[in-house]
């Protein structure tokens, strides 16, 4: 069947002729900004010839007793920005400490990150490392009150609140008498420098979230398949709220809304929603979208939600929906009071990429993408309205601006004050990298950056000044808004790193290992 081949093309088609209605122009300067090399701490050269690597949507449960280590599947079709010429600087080990940890003594905010098992912050006002957690005795840092009994063990993956007040760990504590791996989870207060133990020697557990004030965890049980709400505070008792049939390509991740009365996920049913207090489970959308063939015939087509991102007032999602079998991914937009669910047209992208899009608020987004096969070297950057009372089409292009580029794919987008876009971008060889910022009101880029080769995600600071890099393999760097340099952190934060976290707030820190 040709029909994924065929929507393609009108998608293609058609978004370019839409993007580019809405006018407004602007053009990439004629030179990047290229890395300095004024300090040995700073990158410099030509790009690595390492591929990149992004990690899968799914994490099955590690070897117990061992160290897990990441799933990475080959990034499909990565983006370029800037002028050919623009030479992305390669990864070099730091000489000099001090100048590595220059970037680090200007941070505002603290730095959680996963470092071979263990739980790892950088505190910004002790300007030193604290490992709070891990696998060595006794396991907890000094710093640390234990509230329960607390063993060591490898801490496999964390998820935080909407602050980074409270943290919840997931420990490997081994195998039991009958060969069942066990696991702990703990909840971590950063405020209060204190731990203790939620649920202890359960089965894995693939999916966990906390909601936005730290109250609520919810979690996806392998064992049973089910969606259960841990409340956290007083003595811990989980509710199962609903069973969940994964879909291909989904993975049944619980997602809470801006306010944390509402929690989402996916499944091959469609989009689900439970409500506080009661958490009843309810089908909100089968996600039948509307879809033209070649012949021009519409028809209603069936997908599957992957990824899930709420709006700010908890009514719109954004998902990752594919067909059945598909191997692209569209973008749509779920009304979770109506159940109506549309797709942004000609918006395509394949497997495992990073979503080329995020909420500008309430009811508006921001998609960048590429079209090589209709407009070449071109990037286009539309600005999307949600207008829930159309009868049609619900969504339309507000504004759009074109940026002249190579680049094909762009990932981690995020917006501050409203105002500046920030993303990162490959090439299509996926060699090479870039940061950029985008000023929305004055419609231009003001600031890129080549990066060291591949880069396989990146985490903004809460307020724009830097970003926060994990390059292959493991290796983190640090990028100040705005600047030309970009600083290897291997030197202080070690290498095998994953899952570097921006943290507003500060608690007592100590030194390396706790000690």
């Amino acid at each position: 069947m040709h029909f994924t081949a065929n929507f393609r093309r009108l998608g293609c088609v058609f978004a370019a002729l839409l993007w580019l209605g809405a006018g407004g122009c602007a053009r990439l300067p004629g030179d990047t900004l290229a890395a300095a090399a004024s300090t040995p701490a700073v990158l410099t050269s030509r790009p690595s010839e390492t591929p990149p690597v992004q990690a899968t949507a799914s994490r099955p449960p590690p070897t117990p007793g061992s160290t897990p280590q990441p799933q990475v599947t080959p990034a499909s079709t990565p983006t370029r920005i800037g002028s050919a010429s623009a030479a992305s600087p390669a990864l070099t080990q730091t000489q000099a400490q001090s100048d590595s940890k220059a970037p680090l003594l200007a941070l505002n905010f603290d730095v959680l990150y996963l470092r071979q098992g263990s739980l790892v912050r950088w505190s910004h006002v002790g300007k030193q490392l604290d490992t709070i957690f891990g696998p060595s005795e006794p396991g907890l840092s000094r710093n640390f009150e234990a509230e329960t009994a607390v063993y060591p063990g490898e801490v496999i993956e964390f998820a935080t609140d909407a602050r980074q007040r409270r943290v919840i760990a997931q420990v490997n504590r081994g195998v039991s008498a009958n060969g069942i791996g066990l696991y702990d989870l703990l909840l971590i207060d950063l405020e209060r420098s204190a731990v203790r133990t939620v649920l202890a020697e359960t089965r894995w557990i693939s999916r966990f979230s906390l909601s936005p004030d730290g109250g609520l965890l919810a979690y996806l049980h392998a064992t049973d398949q089910q969606i259960h709400v841990l409340r956290l505070d007083g003595e811990p008792q989980p509710k199962s709220i609903a069973g969940c049939q994964a879909a291909a390509g989904g993975d049944c991740s619980p997602v809470w809304s801006a306010s944390g009365k509402y929690l989402a996920w996916a499944d091959a049913q469609g989009v689900w929603q439970a409500q506080a207090p009661g958490w009843q489970a309810v089908l909100v959308s089968p996600l039948m979208l509307s879809m033209v063939d070649i012949d021009g015939s519409q028809r209603e087509v069936q997908v599957h939600a992957g990824r899930l991102v709420w709006s700010s007032f908890d009514r719109y999602l954004l998902a990752e929906v594919s067909p059945a079998g598909g191997a692209s991914r569209w973008l749509a937009v779920v009304d979770m009071r109506t159940g109506r669910a549309d797709a942004i047209p000609g918006v395509i992208f394949p497997a495992g990429a990073s979503l080329p899009a995020a909420w500008l608020d309430y009811e508006r987004l921001i998609v960048m993408r590429s079209d090589p096969e209709t407009r070449p070297g071109r990037v286009l950057v539309g600005v999307w309205q949600i207008f829930p009372a159309r009868q049609s089409q619900t969504l339309s292009l507000q504004t759009s601006l074109e940026l002249s580029s190579d680049a094909v794919e762009f990932a981690d987008l995020q917006v501050i004050a409203n105002r500046f876009l920030l993303f990162r971008a490959q090439d299509e060889a996926g060699l090479a990298g870039w940061l950029g910022r985008l000023d929305l009101d004055y419609r231009q880029l003001n600031w890129t950056l080549p990066l060291p080769g591949a880069t396989n995600s990146a985490a903004w600071a809460p307020d724009g000044s830097g970003a926060f890099l994990l390059a292959s393999p493991d290796i983190g760097l640090y990028a100040p808004v705005g600047g030309s340099d970009v600083y290897d952190l291997r030197a202080w934060f070690g290498e095998e790193l994953s899952r570097l976290v921006w943290c507003q707030v500060t608690g007592k820190a100590g030194s390396e290992g706790g000690e």
